[in-house]
């Protein structure tokens, strides 16, 4: 019908195998098959191409390096603004769970949104520069030592007009320095990262340590309170056991306090004992002072 046939060249995968039409017709005269399934074969094939590479780009944004969103987005660390809005529409269309069969479409869609919201939050950009920052330092001094006595880097920085600075931002936009700066900033990112989780682990369990010292502080106060209370109470009984002590004279024998026993012989002590008379008495001090004559 003609409205089926306006919907075929309408779209977009369509009107590109539409326009390979004339070749079709001489593959079909040649091979002896008709033009028509020589066309949806075509439009069958590019389908399943542009399947594939959404499932592909829903693949590669699940398996990004996942600290650094300008990987997540496939940009390069340089975007503007403009591009990163650009860039999220693009792949946003490509992985939408609505369009990509991808079983992990969701997930990758939610990744794409979080990486744009971390780099156009002005506070979380400004974290992850400070560190891209230090990795292309350290890109730029590596490059420094390999190229110390290079010829070539000497004579091109004669030629420049601003000299080996000229040489090195020109370097700076080739895709090798960008590869390297990329590799040395996922090294940078995973050191801040489990920096970030050691001391993220050290706290809670300060925290968790503090709260058992509370705890326990507050059950030795409780046991003390309960200590002091029962001792109150029991006041009146350790008072009349006390008079009642009193009473009796203040011993278990009768009101007798008994001297102590002195030393005896004792066979099974080996070292040698002296008699009860012989005991060793300590002599009285003296007093103190000049001597009398």
């Amino acid at each position: 019908s003609s409205s089926s046939s306006s919907s075929i060249v309408q779209s977009p995968i369509l009107l590109q195998s539409s326009r390979l039409s004339s070749v079709d017709a001489q593959h079909s005269s040649f091979l002896h098959i008709p033009a028509r399934v020589c066309l949806q074969a075509r439009i069958m094939s590019s389908a399943l191409l542009h399947r594939c590479g959404l499932v592909l780009s829903a693949g590669r944004i699940l398996y990004a390096f996942k600290l650094n969103p300008y990987e997540q987005l496939n940009l390069r660390f340089t975007a503007t603004p403009e591009e990163i809005r650009k860039q999220y529409r693009k792949l946003s269309l490509m992985v939408h769970p609505d369009k990509c069969k991808h079983e992990k479409a969701t997930e990758a869609f939610e990744v794409l949104g979080q990486a744009q919201q971390q780099l156009l939050d002005e506070e979380k950009q400004e974290f992850l520069w400070k560190v891209l920052e230090l990795a292309r330092e350290d890109v730029r001094q590596q490059r420094e030592k390999e190229t110390k006595n290079d010829t070539a880097i000497e004579l091109a920085a004669l030629l420049h007009e601003k000299g080996k600075e000229g040489v090195r931002e020109q370097y700076e936009l080739t895709d090798d320095f960008h590869e390297k700066w990329k590799l040395k900033a996922r090294d940078r990112l995973a050191k801040s990262e489990w920096r970030r989780r050691k001391l993220t682990k050290r706290l809670k369990d300060e925290t968790e340590r503090a709260k058992e010292e509370s705890k326990e502080h507050r059950e030795n106060a409780k046991r003390q309170k309960e200590h002091e209370k029962q001792w109150e109470s029991s006041r009146d009984t350790r008072v009349g056991t006390w008079r009642d002590y009193m009473k009796k004279g203040g011993t278990k024998g009768g009101g007798h306090i008994k001297p102590p026993k002195a030393k005896t012989h004792d066979e099974e002590r080996t070292y040698v004992q002296r008699p009860v008379g012989e005991q060793h008495r300590p002599p009285p001090p003296k007093p103190a002072g000049p001597k009398k004559h």
